[in-house]
């Protein structure tokens, strides 16, 4: 099974709130 580490690629910190991980979502879509 493989997982991409999301955070790396949104560019957020693995404690970051969902807020700040759907902003960051938003910015590279």
């Amino acid at each position: 099974m493989f997982l991409k580490d999301y955070y790396k690629i949104l560019q957020v910190s693995h404690l970051a709130t969902d807020d700040q991980i759907k902003r960051s979502y938003r910015k590279l879509v």
